[in-house]
């Protein structure tokens, strides 16, 4: 139980002392990880926007085969609130109704906010108890790359997390900021008929990308120049890159013949280069033009031939590739959102090396819950006082039964 003040995290993270007292925009651009930074923003390392005392109660109750996680928040003005899990290797979303509603590149584009760093971003609406499955390896076959999980013992672990309640929901699957060191600072142009539209530079990482749209009516010939120093991996890509012509129709760079100069090509059109999507701030661009300098001590250019096409303009996305390669096994943030002065969040999670045991999963309440196992036992699960005032007592009452009788019973305070 809690009852505190929220508020965004620090401003830029922690504060290193040893950096000299650089500000946040000057501790970005050195390590190469541009993101937006509005004209006026709080001091480096401050945390701002305080809101009211705000009540969090969670109640934890370990059973033999799963936990429930029963929780109450309180305010005295709305909110909206994120019930969150980060979990590894999703593998899917089951329910009475699962309705994919939106993508969104970010979970939130607001630059003081730690949202901003979770990436492709898949919203759903369910309808009753929802199941959302995870896969975690450790030893062979695992990829824990930028995880930083050490000390694990070798196997599998399953995970299953239910949303008993609330009865509708928005679930959110996004992608967490792992470490792989993909960023690093790119330097590009684009030029048209040996006139320099653009010329600028960027820290691309997991953010970091930069729209493009220039006009190049009359134009015979186009060149995407790119430059960078000492990658540790192959990211940068022109996002879509493509032609707008005169009536109005688009066609890819990437479908025309193209003259590439000391620029890395991926193994297959439309993939990474490591064999995944290309993905640039968390939006998938399947018809990107490669934009990494194989020799990284020169530039890279690709030199596209106008004549003929009528085109008028280019548009393009110049950024950094995240995640590399097979997705599979990344971490993933699970959000389940709700909005209101209060929240009341009824959850189950179950850990399993091989078979689930849990048949179903429902709430009548969000202090009522019932949980069928798959050798016919249900288990009833009664909560009180949770949402009562601070500090008073929470107790809990377990049934169980098979064939309609009860088994055995537990209480506790």
């Amino acid at each position: 139980e809690s009852v505190s003040k929220w508020s965004h995290p620090p401003y830029g993270g922690l504060v290193y002392t040893h950096l000299g007292g650089i500000s946040f925009k000057e501790k970005s651009e050195e390590e190469n990880r541009s993101l937006y930074i509005p004209d006026e923003t709080p001091e480096y390392g401050l945390c701002t926007d305080y809101t009211e005392d705000i009540t969090q109660r969670r109640l934890m109750i370990m059973m033999d085969d799963y936990v429930v996680l029963a929780d109450c928040l309180k305010a005295d003005e709305e909110h909206t609130f994120d019930w969150l899990m980060q979990i590894k290797g999703f593998k899917g979303l089951q329910g009475e109704k699962v309705e994919t509603v939106r993508h969104d590149g970010q979970m939130n584009t607001d630059p003081l906010g730690a949202a901003q760093f979770i990436t492709d971003c898949q919203w759903y609406r369910t309808e009753g108890t929802s199941r959302a499955s995870f896969k975690t390896l450790w030893g062979e076959g695992a990829d824990n790359a930028g995880a930083r999980m050490p000390n694990s013992e070798d196997g599998v672990l399953n995970m299953d997390v239910f949303t008993a309640w609330p009865k509708n929901n928005e679930i959110m699957i996004g992608t967490a900021a792992e470490s792989f060191a993909v960023n690093k600072r790119v330097w590009y142009s684009v030029i048209a008929d040996g006139k320099p539209l653009v010329e600028e530079s960027t820290g691309a990482w997991i953010l970091g990308a930069r729209d493009i749209e220039v006009n190049i009516s009359g134009s015979k010939e186009l060149v995407l120049k790119t430059k960078t120093e000492k990658p540790k991996n192959n990211t940068v890509f022109w996002g879509d890159a493509r032609l707008v012509l005169g009536d109005g129709s688009e066609v890819f760079v990437a479908d025309l013949p193209v003259k590439y100069e000391n620029i890395l090509q991926p193994n297959a059109a439309g993939e990474d280069y490591y064999g995944g999507p290309i993905k640039i701030e968390g939006v998938l661009m399947e018809n990107s033009a490669p934009g990494m300098p194989e020799d990284v001590k020169e530039s890279g250019t690709l030199t596209v031939d106008l004549s003929g096409l009528s085109a008028v303009a280019f548009k393009a996305t110049l950024g950094g590739d995240y995640p590399l390669g097979d997705e599979t096994q990344r971490r993933k943030t699970m959000a389940v959102r709700s909005s209101g002065e209060t929240a009341r969040y009824l959850s189950v999670i179950e850990p399993f090396e091989t078979e689930s045991v849990i048949k179903s999963v429902s709430a009548k309440s969000a202090n009522e819950l019932t949980v069928e196992l798959a050798d016919g036992r249900v288990q009833e699960i009664t909560i009180d006082g949770l949402d009562a005032e601070a500090n008073d007592q929470v107790s809990v009452f377990v049934k169980e039964l098979k064939d309609g009788k009860v088994i055995r019973e537990e209480q506790t305070n």
